[in-house]
């Protein structure tokens, strides 16, 4: 019996579509598609759950900086956006025209809610999500290449394009729909799914993966070629105009020995032995490029669980865009909501061990301080340690040195 309160404009439509072998179809692939995001809202609490502790202490506890904000962002939209989603995708109101009753709005007449509507949301939902998790990735390749802002303005470039083709898919009329569905009364079809244009799916996740790819490729050149310096060159280095002094000394000293030097030393052997000391003294320079200490461990925890995580990320938008293209309706967007919170939980796992490295790197430091005063460590309190008598031919580079340094101070 029809409920009296409901107007007539509401009442339930009693035709029922005839059930083919595309409408039994269309409905496994939608039973299989809700479990599917079920088990996608499962995985997002239980690693919030997991990482909550985590998260109080690094990130809540810590200093307010962007990345703070970026990261609660990243957090906490997918989660409201999953449990929005899900009750699309259960509630059993949805149809393609629903009003509610006015007992649930203040307006005694109805007032129409559509699925249409609804599910052109999800392309901004996209945005909401997909935005704040690779400005994360930019801030990451911003350290990883020691500050390269030509690098992350190409990467910015992409987020860029992103935000104008959602945009612009959102202002297409009649092009970003709901899933067309059978009227039949099973749970299967009680779901509210958006069913874009082809052209704005391809071109939107050719643009993400090409986004994640080139992250991971630097990724992957920064992990395995720890002596990259991408935006400096050597002679921009704090410190190295003081280190290349002993070369311009050793060069100048092969090109004029010195009037002191024994003739029994040839200027050839001098050339060798010079040159050695200046490819010694290259490769010590290029090892103090490379941080040292706390930064150290900072950049190998982005290096090396950058490169797993940013895989899983490149891995599941691939996924996303091979069902799209050529997956069954009910099948086509399987992967689309799943791989964004994915994408979110490795952000938030990336973002939670470089502040854990960081902490231990601290806590390590201090530590060092307390053990080993300053006192010890200091070279003027080392002893020095005797040497053996040094020979004749170590004893006329020591004065051509010393007529180096002769000369220049008269100059």
């Amino acid at each position: 019996m029809p409920d009296p309160l409901l107007p007539l404009s509401v009442l339930p439509d009693t035709t029922i579509d005839p059930l083919t072998p595309e409408v039994i179809q269309l409905a496994q692939d939608l039973l299989v598609h809700k479990l599917y995001f079920a088990g996608s809202f499962a995985l997002l609490f239980f690693d919030y759950f997991l990482t909550l502790a985590d998260e109080v202490e690094l990130i809540w506890k810590s200093r307010k900086a962007a990345i703070y904000y970026i990261f609660c962002v990243n957090r906490y939209c997918p989660m409201a956006f999953c449990v929005i989603t899900l009750y699309a995708y259960t509630s059993p109101y949805w149809s393609e025209q629903f009003k509610f009753p006015h007992r649930v709005c203040r307006n005694a007449d109805g007032v129409s809610y559509s699925c249409n509507r609804f599910a052109i949301v999800e392309w901004l939902q996209t945005l909401l999500i997909v935005v704040p998790a690779e400005l994360v990735l930019i801030f990451r390749i911003f350290a990883l290449t020691n500050r390269n802002k030509i690098i992350c303005l190409f990467l910015s470039a992409f987020i860029l394009v992103e935000c104008v083709i959602v945009l612009y898919a959102m202002s297409l009329p009649g092009k970003n729909n709901a899933l067309p569905l059978p009227h039949v009364p099973i749970d299967s079809f009680h779901v509210c799914i958006l069913f874009s244009d082809p052209a704005m799916d391809t071109a939107y996740l050719a643009t993400a993966i090409a986004f994640d790819s080139i992250v991971f490729g630097i990724t992957l050149l920064c992990t395995f070629n720890r002596d990259c310096t991408w935006g400096r060159a050597p002679s921009e280095q704090p410190g190295s105009e003081i280190q290349l002094e002993p070369a311009a000394a050793a060069s100048k000293l092969v090109s004029d020995p010195g009037p002191n030097c024994d003739s029994a030393l040839s200027h050839n052997s001098l050339r060798d032995r010079f040159r050695r000391r200046l490819r010694l003294h290259n490769r010590r320079l290029a090892r103090s490029q490379v941080p040292s200490g706390p930064l150290s461990r900072i950049l190998d925890t982005m290096r090396w669980d950058g490169t797993l995580y940013f895989l899983v990320i490149l891995s599941g938008n691939a996924v996303w865009m091979g069902l799209a293209m050529y997956s069954r309706p009910g099948l086509k967007f399987i992967n689309a909501q799943p791989s964004m919170y994915l994408t979110s939980i490795m952000i938030n796992r990336l973002t939670l061990s470089v502040r854990r490295a960081a902490r231990h790197a601290e806590e390590a430091t201090m530590q060092t301080d307390i053990e080993w005063p300053s006192c010890v460590l200091s070279r003027s309190q080392v002893p020095a340690t005797p040497r053996a008598r040094a020979p004749a031919e170590n004893a006329a580079i020591q004065v051509s040195f010393a007529s180096v340094e002769e000369r220049a101070e008269g100059s």
